[in-house]
């Protein structure tokens, strides 16, 4: 068990080093500070006041104490998190990019908010010099106050700029990198028609779609009516793969085709390089055709390590 002397020694080597004290002061303090309290028995707390407090009268202003090493790892760390959510957030809203998290948006304000404050905060600590140094016998005081002044507004100004400027340039090459990932694509042809049924809409839709660039771990999600839908009427959905968009399409515009009443869009991979007719059937409510809004099938696929995405494929309801 430590001593009451060994302790406070302990201590004091902590602050020594926390402060930037060089390592060759630090010794020479602990060795002055021990031999005076084993040659004189004084409590080292009424003698020298608490280690953190006799500690600053060896403080340097070197900028890599490990205050401010850890203050820059803090600031380099909070720059790049909150850009990084704000790159995020201009992708979305340039290019619909998902966000990788569904929070509401007050807390990604907030979080944001919370890291530019900490990012700055680290930032003025490493680069101003503290308040203790502006009492420094070998300064004048008025100079050495205009030049922490100075720093602070060009460290503040810097991180605004930081920030602000990595953001949009991250967001932009994020919402590019979205933008040029495979999507799932329709032909020109589109076959869709729509038959009275009582207080329903019997709509079909009948298409060819393909993927427009490579794309492993690419599955369909489901297919539904995007708005109006019956969710009592029967809903079906097929797939036939073919080689080619010329042996696709034949077999997409012949008119005498059925389902057997079972969905097989949900979970169905979907591979570059080939070509799925789609044939789809459902029932929408006929008051759906009073807003004169377009309605669509919403095709809903899931990317490997992006997110769902949806294809939509216009239905005539008339």
């Amino acid at each position: 068990m430590k001593s009451h002397n060994d302790q406070y020694l302990s201590r004091l080597s902590l602050w020594l080093r926390v402060s930037g004290s060089a390592p060759a002061r630090t010794v020479s303090v602990l060795a002055e500070v021990r031999t005076h309290l084993a040659d004189s028995g004084e409590n080292p707390y009424e003698t020298f006041g608490a280690p953190r407090q006799y500690a600053k009268q060896f403080a340097q202003e070197s900028k890599w104490s490990l205050a401010r090493r850890s203050a820059a790892l803090v600031a380099l760390g909070s720059v790049a998190a909150s850009c990084y959510l704000v790159a995020d957030d201009v992708a979305h809203l340039s290019t619909q990019r998902p966000l990788w998290w569904s929070a509401p948006q007050w807390v990604f304000l907030i979080i944001t908010a919370v890291l530019v404050v900490v990012a700055w905060q680290s930032a003025l600590f490493f680069f101003s010099p503290p308040l203790t140094s502006l009492a420094s016998a070998d300064k004048v005081s008025d100079h050495a106050w205009k030049s922490r002044h100075r720093a602070r507004i060009i460290v503040t100004t810097g991180v605004v700029v930081v920030v602000v400027g990595a953001s949009l340039v991250w967001g932009r090459s994020l919402g590019n990198s979205y933008r040029d990932l495979p999507k799932l694509r329709t032909s020109t042809f589109v076959a869709s028609n729509a038959t009275a049924d009582g207080h329903d809409i019997i709509v079909s839709v009948r298409t060819v779609i393909y993927l427009d660039a490579p794309q492993s771990g690419v599955t369909l999600n489901s297919a539904d009516p995007s708005n109006g839908e019956d969710f009592n009427g029967l809903t079906a959905g097929s797939l036939q793969e073919f080689g080619s968009l010329a042996a696709a399409l034949p077999v997409a515009k012949t008119t005498n085709w059925s389902l057997n009443g079972q969905d097989q869009v949900h979970g169905f991979a979907v591979v570059y390089g080939e070509y799925y007719v789609l044939s789809w059937m459902g029932a929408i409510y006929q008051s759906s055709q009073s807003n004169q809004q377009q309605i669509f099938l919403n095709l809903v696929y899931d990317v490997n390590r992006v997110g769902l995405q949806t294809l939509k494929i216009p239905l005539n309801t008339d």
